[in-house]
């Protein structure tokens, strides 16, 4: 509707003056010393407006021509941008589909960019083509920008780590964590390398970083905290003299509770308070990670203590509340029966242990159970239960 209206408006603008000038066309003179033209103004203004169109036209080629080169770049460039959006397409499919050697070759067909010489530096590793994976890396060094060189470095190491270079990478690697200190990726890249190296001092150290950062997940973290300490304690059983009782101490002190009652490390732990004579610690230690972690390992520890055997009952006893279906507990009651010389108490127990399961061990205790009662005959019978259940494992 609107174009209607401005239509008729414009109509009627331009008859009124063709009406004027059919009633009384003029004339329009130009002259220039002995030369001069005459004409009409509907034809003067005809002129005029073919003139304007002559110079816009004129412009518009002018303009056209020496922008000609530069549109031509321009058309050049976009496709080469095109060229390599689709190189880095097709080398990502092959990367996806794991066909290295056509990636490589996909990613460097032409002009390749950065992201192009990155992604083909990874297909040659998975080649084991070290050498041109070098190459390429240099190549794409030289397409970066100072402020990029950095994030270049962040993917060099991630090669060297995935190949297993840990020397080279140990280097580099800490030179950058200098500059970013508490990064929860290099940390976590700097444990991996010192857990491959056993490298057990240098992750002592790092673990506070380890756990203020969050560099790992609570359980990878819980994990190495307990490997660390434990290989760590180990290191300094071994010294000789009273050095080492105190310096054992001193570490597992530092230690976190949940560190110090995880199974395998209380397990040591007992042990070496056993060689210290320190036995009561040893079972009070023993007890509160039975109760935190429930582990047969340490269960037939606890049964094997030297200490108050009729206490260590008493205890294990309680355990039967929560545990009355474990045929591990069961063994263990029986062995800790059986150094009360509670004979019968321990029989009923390795019995009721072979009704839920049976297992060699609850055989040979009752095997043994029997020869102190010197029922030899049915001894031998449950030895043999045990050797068939050993042979078949």
């Amino acid at each position: 509707m609107k174009r209607v209206i401005v239509g008729i408006i414009l109509f009627f603008l331009g008859i009124i003056p063709a009406l004027w000038l059919h009633a009384d066309p003029g004339y329009v003179i130009i002259g220039r010393g002995v030369w001069s033209i005459e004409t009409s103004v509907p034809i003067f203004v005809l002129l005029s407006f073919f003139a304007l169109f002559l110079f816009y036209f004129l412009s518009q080629f002018v303009h056209w021509f020496f922008h000609l080169p530069a549109r031509q770049r321009q058309k050049q460039q976009q496709q080469q941008i095109h060229f390599q959006q689709h190189s880095l397409q097709q080398g990502v499919e092959h990367l996806l589909a794991e066909d290295w050697a056509a990636a490589q070759r996909t990613l460097i067909k032409k002009k390749p960019g950065l992201l192009h010489w990155l992604a083909a530096a990874y297909a040659a590793q998975q080649q084991g083509l070290e050498g041109q994976r070098d190459d390429y890396l240099e190549n794409a060094y030289a397409l970066t920008q100072k402020s990029e060189r950095e994030l270049l470095q962040w993917f060099q190491l991630r090669l060297r780590l995935a190949q297993g270079q840990d020397s080279f990478a140990l280097v580099h690697l800490q030179a950058l964590y200098q500059d970013h200190l508490g990064h929860p990726l290099l940390l976590n890249w700097l444990a991996q390398i010192y857990q491959r190296q056993q490298d057990w001092d240098a992750l002592w150290q790092l673990l506070p970083a380890l756990r203020k950062y969050k560099a790992l997940t609570p359980n990878a973290l819980a994990q190495l905290e307990q490997q660390t300490a434990l290989q760590r304690l180990m290191h300094q059983a071994e010294q000789e003299g009273k050095e080492a009782k105190k310096e054992v101490m001193h570490t597992w002190k530092g230690l976190p509770k949940p560190v110090r009652l995880s199974p395998k490390l209380s397990h040591w732990y007992v042990k070496f308070l056993q060689q210290q004579s320190e036995f009561q610690q040893a079972e009070r230690h023993l007890r509160q990670s039975l109760d935190q972690h429930w582990q047969h390992d340490n269960l037939y520890l606890y049964s094997e203590l030297e200490g108050d055997a009729k206490a260590q009952l008493e205890q294990a006893t309680g355990w039967l509340k929560q545990h009355s279906e474990d045929p591990d507990l069961l063994i263990a009651l029986g062995q800790l029966a059986a150094r009360n010389q509670l004979w019968h108490k321990a029989q009923d127990y390795f019995e009721n242990s072979l009704k839920l399961s049976a297992k060699p061990l609850a055989w040979q205790n009752l095997a043994e159970l029997y020869t102190r009662m010197g029922e030899h005959n049915k001894a031998a019978s449950c030895f043999k239960q045990a050797l068939s259940l050993l042979q078949e494992q």
